[in-house]
Parts: C-alpha cells; sequence; structure tokens
C-alpha cells in the first residue's frame, strides 16, 4: 500500500507539473489551447476562463492533457513545434536534477531509453527488477525517488509513441516521412 501511494502521488504531482508547463509553453508561444484538463478522468469539476475551460478529473492516477487547435500548431514554424513539444520534458529533467545531482539525473535520463525498451521487452526479466531497484531507492528516499522518476517521466514523454505527436512536428516539413503512422495489432506507433 505505502507503494501504491507513493506511486500515485510521483505521477499526479509529476503530471500536473508537466501539463501546466506544457499550458505556459503553448500561452508564451501563442498556441492556440481549446481546453486545460487536470486528470483525465471525467470532469468534476469545470472553470471557464477568459481563452479557454479548465477541467478537473476526480482520478489523480492519470494524467491530463492541454486540448489544442491542431491544424493550426501544424501551420507553425518546426522550431516553434519543437520548443512547445520538448520543454515540459526539459522542465522534468530539470526536476530530476533538482533532486538528484546533475549527473546522477542525466545517468537515469540516458539509460531511460533502455530501460523503457528492455523492461517492455522482457517485463518479468528486466522490468520487475527495474521496479525493485526504484522502489528500493524510494524507500531510502522520497526525494531521490522523485528525482528518479521524474527522469524517466521524462524519457518517456521523449518517445515518439504516439503518432499524433510525431506527425504534428513534422507533417509538412521537407523530407518528413508521416503519410500514415505505422500500427501493430491496433496500437499506433
Amino acid at each position: 500500500m505505502h507503494q501504491a501511494a507513493i506511486l500515485i502521488l510521483f505521477v499526479a504531482s509529476l503530471s500536473f507539473v508537466f501539463d501546466l508547463i506544457t499550458l505556459l509553453t503553448f500561452l508564451a508561444c501563442d498556441i492556440k489551447v481549446q481546453r486545460f484538463v487536470i486528470f483525465s478522468s471525467k470532469p468534476c469539476l469545470t472553470f471557464q476562463t477568459k481563452r479557454f475551460p479548465i477541467d478537473v478529473g476526480f482520478i489523480p492516477w492519470s494524467a491530463g492533457h492541454v486540448g489544442m487547435d491542431k491544424d493550426a500548431f501544424r501551420k507553425l514554424p518546426l522550431r516553434t513545434r519543437l520548443l512547445a513539444l520538448s520543454t515540459a520534458p526539459l522542465m522534468l529533467l530539470v526536476i530530476a536534477s533538482s533532486c538528484l545531482s546533475i549527473d546522477l539525473a542525466l545517468r537515469q535520463f540516458l539509460t531511460g531509453f533502455a530501460e523503457f525498451v528492455h523492461g517492455g521487452l522482457a517485463p518479468y526479466e528486466r522490468g520487475v527488477p527495474l521496479i525493485r531497484e526504484f522502489f528500493r531507492s524510494t524507500n531510502g528516499s522520497l526525494f531521490v525517488g522523485y528525482g528518479i522518476f521524474a527522469a524517466k517521466l521524462a524519457v518517456i514523454n521523449l518517445i515518439p509513441i504516439y503518432a499524433t505527436r510525431v506527425s504534428a512536428v513534422t507533417q509538412n516539413q521537407p523530407g518528413a516521412v508521416t503519410s500514415k503512422p505505422a500500427t501493430f495489432e491496433g496500437l499506433s506507433l
């Protein structure tokens, strides 16, 4: 139960920070925001601001999102789109660096790419030991565990899993290959 509570706390707080930084970046880049969702379950509260509604869900486990006008986003310069999509993961790396040392945060970040792939391909052989090691670190210090989780969350948000994120950045660019996203058993890659 203790580990589940820690995981919910880490996911909820870092997801909120991620979404807030994304929102602020979109506003700074003059990207039209259609909706800001905190915890993407069915909204239990909705606040209407002058520019967009804010929905608050009731399940803190799930991340929210910043809804935007995708057609307008695709028309922005590539540099603006890359900035808009990379600022929040970079902020997660800054959070990891503030909880850990900069070199440890970068090490956790860089090893996260391989861990994500290896843990996913061999969940019992590689994934379970990685999760156990994370909770061992967290039991020693919540601050260290939070930093490790922030670095790994930055990795997950930089891996181009969602075709919409990749195509939103690369569409209409010379040489960009985004005609149709690859699919594997219904999962968009």
